[in-house]
């Protein structure tokens, strides 16, 4: 195994059984790229001659990549990120930006009505939480019960920016499926799975 480390977790595998000798710049047979992890799978040509061997040795190889993949996510969860790389197109007042602050409404409401709140679930308190990247909020990727995957967003919001000083800190959750039209392709490999049992009252 080959591991490379840069500003981002960078991590080249290549598999003992699966090594090939001489070849120059070998294209990869599995990939798992992203903002927090790079990793890849090679296959020996001799291996591949073999179908059953070849199956075999991608999917321990591909089981590496998903454990990397799921270390690096836990390096990397509640620190706030760029969502941007996720999205096929973020401009303020776009349609992607509108459906998430849509959605990060939505959720801020079901909070406030688990704690009795509702009174302050107005325009008024939720007119901080704009259509543009810059202003929607700070944002984290939720876990997710799938390894190596993020189940959606969480926005974070501190006391009195969406209700007053005195109901706290709030935590808006849009799972990864609203996003799901807007998503580039390194957003659909990052999403999947659900939201773990007990995190929205870890998030609070």
């Amino acid at each position: 195994m080959k591991f490379i480390t840069s500003l981002s977790v960078a991590v080249a595998l290549s598999v003992m059984c699966a090594i090939s000798a001489n070849a120059a710049d070998p294209k990869p047979d599995a990939i798992i790229k992203n903002r927090n992890i790079e990793a890849r799978v090679f296959l020996d040509d001799k291996i591949k001659a073999d179908a059953a061997l070849a199956a075999d040795c991608l999917a321990e190889g591909k089981k590496w990549l998903d454990k990397n993949a799921a270390e690096a996510w836990d390096k990397t969860e509640n620190k706030r990120i760029s969502i941007r790389p996720f999205l096929i197109e973020t401009a303020d007042n776009g349609a992607t930006m509108k459906a998430m602050v849509k959605a990060v409404i939505a959720s801020l409401k079901v909070e406030k009505k688990k704690r009795d709140t509702s009174e302050t679930a107005t325009e008024e308190w939720f007119k901080g939480v704009e259509p543009s990247l810059v202003k929607i909020g700070a944002v984290t990727l939720a876990p997710s019960t799938e390894a190596g995957k993020s189940s959606g967003l969480t926005f974070h919001y501190p006391p009195y920016a969406v209700g007053p000083y005195a109901e706290g800190e709030y935590v808006a959750y849009v799972p990864w499926e609203t996003l799901k039209p807007y998503l580039t392709a390194e957003g659909a490999r990052i999403f999947g799975g659900a939201r773990p049992k007990g995190d929205a009252d870890e998030a609070q």
